[in-house]
């Protein structure tokens, strides 16, 4: 499917170790470029770049093949303007450029962690306005959280720079789905489209019948087994350290939490609760019936130590209702037996 009316040239790298240079697939032109032309027919699209810097550029070029395009400040978005300028000591230090006129110079702005803000909320009002910037150029701050209104999600790189590890690292699955989820326009439509520029340049050899191995590795990203994140239930470790009596703090209030029934069967809601949770249900998936009948057994006996039965079930029902410890019930039941409340508290007791 094309996308464009023209080519967009690859750029070239710096000679890597072993004295070659190498072509690069020009992504954050690519995207500026796709970005540009869907403006033209009235889309918003929302790009994903590796750094801040990339950001910026890439902002530069979308507003190099639409020069022309303004967009005016609401009263609210000149008092964050006002604001960010007071903050950074006048409108050449800010990233939004505005021309003469106090209009938006190319109808795209960024969004990175380097942002004020003031100079965020702008940003984003201006791309979440059905009348303001066409194109919003972001990092991966933004994957995460924001749902801004996009037609269009462009990937521009599938990797990411890896402060730790001084390199580039490639995306995983989840971090890919994240920021394509941004695609579409709650409440306006519920479609999107998601384009993925490569980081490497995929190379196709007719004659051997051959494809780059960053093919393999794109698909790797998108197989069926990494589409999703294992998602845990944080009972299991809990019920895990409380069988093997390596208590880490949090236990106790995790079985002051537990139901308390009534005389022969006080351990049946908290069983039944157990029972009933996530930690159980991926248990039984995997044929574990045991462990959730130990754990449970376990838990139960480690409450018995912590608030022992005898004809007190009413104070269990009470450390259990209200999430404190069985020892603190006692000791406030005890104050109130003393006297030790006075007042309004004494009708209360």
């Amino acid at each position: 499917m094309a996308l464009l009316d023209e080519a967009v040239q690859f750029a070239s790298n710096a000679a890597d170790k072993s004295g070659k240079w190498y072509l690069t697939p020009n992504g954050n032109v690519v995207a500026g470029t796709i970005a540009a032309a869907a403006a033209e027919d009235g889309l918003k699209t929302l790009t994903f770049v590796q750094s801040t810097t990339a950001a910026e550029s890439t902002v530069r070029t979308f507003r190099s093949l639409l020069p022309k395009r303004r967009v005016t400040l609401t009263e609210e978005e000149q008092a964050w303007r006002k604001i960010v300028e007071e903050e950074l000591g006048g409108p050449q230090h800010c990233y939004l450029k505005l021309d003469a006129t106090g209009q938006v110079d190319g109808s795209a702005t960024s969004h990175h962690g380097q942002l004020l803000k003031a100079e965020r909320m702008l940003h984003e009002s201006l791309f979440k306005r059905r009348d303001g910037v066409d194109a919003l150029f972001a990092t991966s701050t933004l994957a995460q959280g924001m749902n801004l209104p996009s037609d269009i999600v462009l990937i521009a790189g599938d990797s990411r720079w890896d402060v730790t590890d001084d390199k580039f690292k490639q995306l995983d699955a989840h971090e890919l789905l994240n920021a394509a989820g941004r695609a579409g326009r709650a409440g306006e439509g519920g479609q999107g489209f998601v384009l993925v520029v490569p980081s490497k340049i995929i190379n196709i050899d007719d004659h051997e019948n051959t494809i780059n191995q960053h093919w393999m590795s794109l698909q790797s990203i998108f197989s069926q087994s990494d589409q999703c994140l294992r998602i845990d239930d944080p009972i299991t470790g809990l019920l895990d350290r409380i069988h093997m009596h390596a208590h880490e703090g949090n236990e106790d209030y995790f079985l002051a939490r537990l139901p308390v029934g009534e005389g022969d069967v006080a351990d049946e809601p908290a069983r039944a609760t157990i029972k009933r949770s996530f930690a159980a249900y991926r248990k039984r998936q995997e044929g574990q019936e045991a462990w959730i009948d130990s754990r449970i057994d376990a838990a139960l006996q480690r409450r018995d130590e912590l608030a022992p039965k005898e004809d007190l079930t009413w104070l269990e029902r009470v450390a259990a209702s209200a999430g404190l410890s069985y020892e603190i019930v006692v000791s406030l039941t005890e104050l109130v037996d003393a006297g030790a409340f006075t007042g309004a508290s004494a009708d209360w007791a």
